[in-house]
């Protein structure tokens, strides 16, 4: 974006024709504000984050609604927001206020577009990034093409209106989650059943039973992973030489960088040094693999279709036992707060930085039926849909408002209406 584009009402300025540092102080009893990189200005007791503050607050910053405030050692990474709040901020921070006649909305989106972002950049002073800073008086004369006066608040009102939509869609997909953490819990200690005996036994006790895990129903039993399974080992103890193509070795990051198994970013071995290692640990369709080092208990089942691969020793398989137990089941365990409980007690006084195999042995499951576990699995199976469909709908939420926010800002789209885009 040049400040000398020519575009129909918009105009080459600069960011302090339209943006004023103010400088006023505040006081003790002002709230105190934070800038964050993707929430913009909020109350600091909303970031939970400890209150660093000084307590004498006397050389802090008024702030008022509609004021932009920016990082001004951050600015380079694009910390910046506008207020809806009054306020006081610390002095790191540095407060701006829209010339009249501007759209403070309109403004804050251009200060986070990637071309000013990466001016912010070229423009801080320091040594390293840790020491680059942005003062208002080298921000002030840096090029600005602005939008029209009469188009800014238009461009605001649709970047507005799909970032409350992105917010939704984050709200509702924590809400899922928190549904499914509450399902997860019910299912794998109190069964299927009645639904409020399921969430409250005391109603029907006799459908339950006492065990070492608490209350279960009665038709359940609590295993050992021993028993529920007929391999459990770790893989290759040694890191292998890596070759440009081979045979897939997994390590944690394929495991934990997704939902399933990935296979982006795959190192790679030779197929002689693959048959060594696939002697102690060989992966199959179902076999469940779990992280016993970094985050501790992430695990994956093995779909078909993937190519023979090896593991490294950072990685644990389970081989379930077909008869008795369903690999979703065993999976679903480590997401449970039976296997924090009990993987805090196996490392109690030791700080535990690593699930040994020996540990896997002795976790203990409280054991449905087969045909219980497949229902129980169907109905976490169930709400996994509605999470990820949620997510798919909020990532292209996202790449709208990013192509969207990149064509407003820079003039290749105009809004010549409140419901229509000339292109």
């Amino acid at each position: 974006m040049k400040a000398t584009e020519k575009l129909q009402g918009w105009q080459p300025c600069t960011f302090g024709d339209v943006l004023k540092e103010r400088v006023e102080g505040g006081s003790q009893d002002d709230e105190l504000l934070s800038v964050t990189n993707s929430r913009g200005i909020i109350s600091q007791s909303e970031s939970n984050k400890r209150d660093t503050s000084n307590t004498n607050k006397s050389k802090y910053k008024r702030v008022y609604v509609d004021d932009i405030v920016y990082n001004t050692m951050r600015m380079w990474q694009g910390v910046s927001g506008r207020s809806s709040y009054n306020g006081i901020v610390s002095p790191a921070y540095t407060v701006c206020t829209p010339v009249v006649g501007n759209d403070s909305k309109c403004l804050a989106a251009l200060l986070k577009h990637p071309l000013n972002v990466s001016l912010f950049r070229r423009y801080s002073q320091g040594l390293v990034d840790d020491t680059l800073s942005l003062k208002y008086d080298v921000f002030a004369r840096l090029p600005l093409l602005l939008p029209a006066k009469e188009e800014q608040p238009r461009i605001a009102k649709v970047l507005d209106e799909l970032e409350a939509a992105i917010r939704l869609s984050e709200e509702l997909i924590t809400k899922l989650k928190q549904i499914r953490a509450g399902l997860l819990q019910d299912l794998l200690t109190r069964g299927i059943g009645n639904y409020e005996e399921c969430r409250n036994p005391e109603i029907n006790p006799e459908q339950f039973k006492d065990s070492q895990l608490g209350r279960i129903p009665k038709d359940w039993d609590v295993k050992s992973m021993t028993y529920l399974t007929t391999k459990i080992v770790d893989g290759v103890h040694a890191r292998p030489n890596y070759v440009a193509s081979g045979v897939p070795f997994l390590t944690v990051e394929n495991i934990t960088s997704g939902a399933g198994i990935s296979m982006k970013n795959v190192r790679f071995i030779k197929q002689e040094d693959h048959m060594a290692f696939y002697k102690r640990a060989d992966p199959r369709p179902n076999d469940v693999l779990v992280t016993k080092d970094g985050t501790l208990g992430v695990a994956r089942v093995v779909p078909s279709g993937l190519p023979e691969f090896s593991i490294f020793v950072s990685l644990a398989l389970l081989r379930p036992n077909s008869k008795i137990a369903l690999p979703q089941f065993i999976s679903t365990f480590f997401q449970t707060e039976s296997f924090r409980k009990q993987l805090g007690t196996l490392s109690t006084g030791t700080g535990l930085k690593h699930i040994h195999l020996e540990h896997f042995r002795k976790f203990n499951l409280a054991t449905p039926p087969k045909d219980e576990q497949k229902k129980i699995i169907d109905i976490l199976d169930k709400q996994d849909l509605r999470i990820n469909a949620e997510g798919e709908r909020l990532h292209k939420l996202q790449q709208i408002k990013q192509a969207l926010s990149n064509d407003l800002l820079t003039g290749n789209v105009k809004i010549i209406t409140d419901a229509h885009i000339e292109v």
